[in-house]
């Protein structure tokens, strides 16, 4: 289940939105990827984005972890 507020961060000189995610109890890349994939990619690429954007070396997240999402 996906947990948290999206936040979104903009500033007057056009720096892309950024959204993030609180992680709770029972969250998974894949739970998080499969909610937030972008229309026809594949969620193990976007998996492999996450990660990396992250600097994540495993798949285990904790409570109230902080992902950017990207």
């Amino acid at each position: 289940m996906l947990g948290g507020d999206l936040d979104a961060y903009a500033s007057s000189d056009h720096t892309p939105i950024e959204y993030s995610v609180e992680i709770v109890n029972g969250d998974t890349l894949w739970s998080i990827a499969s909610k937030h994939v972008h229309k026809g990619q594949d969620v193990r690429e976007y998996i492999y984005n996450l990660k990396k954007v992250n600097g994540l070396k495993s798949s285990i997240l904790q409570e109230g972890q902080t992902l950017r999402l990207p």
